[in-house]
Parts: C-alpha cells; sequence; structure tokens
C-alpha cells in the first residue's frame, strides 16, 4: 500500500448488562388488633409517593459498541519494494480497516494502543477508510526491502465511528534486493517557459501554474533490464549525500506519490522555478523489483536557457497519456 515478535494483547473486559426484577409478596390478611394506648401513629413521609405516578427511567445508551468476535486470515507474498495481500473476515458482512505497518511501531505502542491511535488519527473520516468482504490480490507498494512489516485489521462498528474488535496482525519480512543490471541515467532534454507555450499553443493555457515558471523534461534512457524508475528532485545540492539513504527515500516516494517513470514513457515533464540549484535522482527497477544504482545531477534552470523548440515539447506532451504534469 518504517521488529519484533508478536506482541501479546490485553484481553478486553465484556460489558455485563444487569437486570434487577422486584417481587411483591402476597401475604394472608391478619385480624386487626385493636391498637394499645401506647403505640405510636406511623410517621408519613411526605416524599413517598405512589412508584405508579413515577415516570419510566430513560433507557441507558452505552457510549461505545459491544466487541465482536471478529477475526481475519491474512496471507501475504512479499516482495523486495511489495507485497500481495489476502485478508479474509470472519464475518463478510463486517466493516473493518486493515493497513500495513512497519514492525518498529509495536516497540511503542501494543495492540490496543495502535487501534486506538489510529481511530484517533482518523477520527470522524474512520467509517469511510473500512472495507466490507474479502481483499484479495491486494499489492502494497510504499514499502523497503529487507524489513519487518506487519499486516493488522480490526472491525469497526460505523455507527459508533470507532473500533468493535481486537486486533489480528501478522508479521512479514520484505526480500532483500538482489544485483540487477536496472539503470535510469537520464538528461534534462529541454525546459521551456509556461508563459511562451502558452502563447504558441492557446491550449497549453490550461497548464499555467502559479508556483511555477517553467516546465522541464527528464529523458531517461532505460537499460535492458530496467521495467520502470522512480524520481524525486530535491531543493539543492544533494549529490554528496548517502546514496543508499536517498536510494530508500526515492523508492518511498516514488511508490508513495507516484513519481515514476515507465520504460514505454521515458519523458517525465516536471514544473519548476528559475534561479536556485535542484539536483535530480532516479533508480531504476527491474521486473522482479530489484532496484539499480542512483543517478543523481545537479541543474539549475536560468532564463538564458530556456528552449524554443516547441516542437519537442509537443512531442513529449502528446505521448503522456494522462496529460498531467508532475508538481515533485
Amino acid at each position: 500500500m518504517k521488529k519484533t515478535s508478536l506482541l501479546d494483547r490485553a484481553a478486553f473486559a465484556a460489558m455485563l448488562l444487569c437486570a434487577f426484577f422486584m417481587t411483591a409478596a402476597c401475604q394472608k390478611p391478619q385480624e386487626e388488633e385493636k391498637p394499645d394506648d401506647n403505640t405510636e401513629e406511623p410517621v408519613v413521609n411526605p416524599d413517598d409517593e405512589d412508584d405508579d405516578n413515577e415516570e419510566p427511567d430513560t433507557p441507558v445508551v452505552p457510549d461505545r459498541p459491544e466487541m465482536t468476535g471478529l477475526t481475519f486470515d491474512i496471507s501475504v507474498e512479499p516482495g523486495v519494494v511489495s507485497a500481495v495481500l489476502d485478508i479474509v473476515p470472519s464475518d463478510p458482512e463486517a466493516h473493518y480497516y486493515a493497513q500495513v505497518l512497519d514492525a518498529a511501531w509495536f516497540t511503542e505502542y501494543t495492540d490496543q494502543a495502535m487501534i486506538e491511535l489510529i481511530c484517533q488519527d482518523f477520527g470522524a473520516n474512520l467509517s469511510a477508510a473500512c472495507v466490507t468482504g474479502s481483499i484479495l490480490d491486494y499489492q502494497v507498494t510504499n514499502i523497503m526491502p529487507s524489513t519487518d512489516y506487519f499486516v493488522v485489521a480490526f472491525g469497526v462498528d460505523t455507527s459508533y465511528n470507532t473500533y468493535n474488535s481486537l486486533m489480528t496482525k501478522v508479521q512479514f519480512k520484505t526480500l532483500d534486493n538482489q544485483p540487477t543490471e536496472a539503470y535510469a541515467p537520464f538528461s534534462i532534454a529541454g525546459y521551456w517557459l509556461v508563459e511562451d507555450l502558452a502563447a504558441y499553443n492557446p491550449e497549453y493555457a490550461s497548464l499555467k501554474d502559479s508556483d511555477s515558471t517553467v516546465i522541464a523534461a527528464i529523458d531517461v534512457d532505460f537499460s535492458d533490464e530496467a521495467v520502470m524508475a522512480h524520481y524525486v528532485t530535491y531543493i539543492g545540492d544533494e549529490t554528496g549525500s548517502d546514496p543508499e539513504l536517498l536510494i530508500h527515500e526515492i523508492l518511498y516516494y516514488g511508490m508513495t506519490f507516484g513519481y515514476t517513470i515507465m520504460k514505454e514513457q521515458p519523458v517525465e515533464l516536471i514544473y519548476r522555478g528559475f534561479g536556485y540549484p535542484m539536483t535530480v535522482c532516479t533508480v531504476a527497477l527491474d521486473a522482479a523489483g530489484n532496484y539499480g544504482e542512483l543517478y543523481r545531477t545537479l541543474v539549475t534552470f536560468t532564463e538564458d536557457g530556456v528552449s524554443k523548440d516547441f516542437a519537442l515539447f509537443d512531442e513529449y506532451f502528446s505521448k503522456k497519456s494522462d496529460k498531467r504534469i508532475g508538481i515533485n
């Protein structure tokens, strides 16, 4: 969709509903005795009233739903930077929430505390994040290699907008990255002033962005084994930064936010501005999900370097199936 064994969970206390019944004893009338002269008159409490005149008690509405016995059958097929999940609830009609979490979370939180944290984070939107029925062959992609994770799931009462079952969780570890010949060297093929593009073709007026001055083209030269590449543009000079750290960031942001360039469409268009240095980085992946080495280049866009080759921009833009410009 960042190490521990499964943690013991504390059992939930059951909610006990008690009803009290009152019975009236029928007794045989006794013969009335003449009162003694010293017998005191009974004291009548003016606050005592006929029970028949009392209003019935207002039903008490519980402040949270009753717990259910909902459980989940979860299976995972891990990859290097992805995993395929099957999640089957014991009740196919039940609403539930499921997520992949870095195992490190459970060194700080118990299962119950994690449920409460998730419910708190979603707030009123928790019900909207829930599903019913089985989740089959679902691919999670924003995960890292050689890392422990948990798939977690718990029931949700959508009327109360909170949990109504214990958590089911299954641990898995993504595979180690294997050596690969997947590479994605690239070049900045050109950059165009947005105002110039709109003047050249009025249809490009819709590409105007209030925060950006130019649209730049990243042209990737994929190796034979590469099938795709993730990319990130950093503001400032990152050419001296730890490459492994950058690779992990690029994989995460690329998978999470869609900063991806496919081999069959090797040019990406992005918004940028003038006058500040930025580091463009790419990491390629092969068909098995293994990633290759990092490529990075420091560039600064200037007014002197603006391209007037509008036909080249037409070519790049026409090949973009979504007709959107990246904002990375």
